[in-house]
């Protein structure tokens, strides 16, 4: 009895697990479009997203910096970069 309850709940929390790792596939697609392309399909790609996202890419897998300080340095480096330009 016991064994067939645990291969139940088993089931059904792959699927849940797969239903969210969708969801979050999703929102890092509609996200990352609306960052990079913040002014449509023909208005051309937003260089500095471009650049920082990949200099993120590059601290996380090839150097092994911890997530908080990837996220803090782009925070930063975004906030200045409209502070200091201003352009939207």
């Amino acid at each position: 009895m016991k064994v067939k309850i645990v291969s139940r709940l088993t089931g059904a929390l792959s699927g849940i697990t797969a239903a969210v790792v969708g969801v979050i596939l999703n929102l890092a697609l509609v996200f990352g479009a609306a960052v990079m392309l913040p002014r449509g399909m023909m208005g051309g790609v937003d260089l500095f997203a471009l650049a920082s996202s990949g200099a993120a890419l590059v601290a996380l897998y090839k150097l092994k910096v911890d997530v908080l300080w990837v996220v803090l340095a782009g925070g930063s480096l975004g906030l200045l970069w409209e502070l200091l330009l201003g352009i939207t």
